[in-house]
């Protein structure tokens, strides 16, 4: 099995950079950075980007059975109080709880794994927003109080997002079968 946590890239990061454009410079540089060694660094791509997909898939999965649940009424405009799934596809679990559980009285919160579960999307936003370097709002989403800078994951963290994503994928669907039932 390949290792992914293997690349720690060196981040161009000058603490001189205060204005807005030399902020966006400095993350030009970085990008241009990661694409250059991107060949020296491929399992740990191919990992990151796995996670990415992973969450997404998922998110498109949880779409489809709140949009085909008869008892949803999601639709395209924003009905007063409520608020349309699509604009929750990109936001966090708890936001995702809440929605569930206040539109269907489903509950993904009250699982053991729900704090590594929620981690995954916090994880795959600093991934695709930020380059994968830990910044106050993973830390603020995960309780994360380790060093700075680039957070990878092994194959060990890549293997149980796998195995953890079906598992909550078959419970809301498990939960979205029994609600339509209770209310038949």
């Amino acid at each position: 099995m390949v290792n992914i946590a293997l690349a720690k890239i060196e981040r161009f990061d000058p603490p001189d950079a205060n204005t807005p454009e030399e902020k966006t410079a400095a993350r030009v540089a970085r990008q241009m950075d990661q694409i250059e060694q991107l060949e020296g660094r491929i399992p740990a791509f191919i990992g990151e980007m796995s996670l990415v997909y992973l969450v997404a898939q998922f998110e498109e999965f949880l779409k489809g059975r709140v949009e085909g649940h008869p008892y949803s009424r999601v639709s395209t405009s924003r009905p007063s109080g409520s608020q349309p799934f699509r604009e929750l596809r990109y936001q966090n679990p708890k936001s995702i709880d809440k929605y569930l559980r206040t539109r269907f009285g489903i509950s993904l919160s009250d699982r053991t794994d729900w704090i590594i579960f929620s981690e995954y999307f916090a994880r795959r936003n600093l991934l695709v927003h930020n380059d994968g370097l830990v910044d106050e709002s993973y830390r603020g989403r995960t309780g994360y109080s380790g060093p700075g800078g680039y957070i990878g994951m092994d194959a060990n963290y890549l293997e149980q997002a796998v195995r953890v994503f079906p598992t909550y994928a078959r419970l809301i669907d498990k939960l979205f079968e029994r609600e339509v039932a209770r209310r038949i």
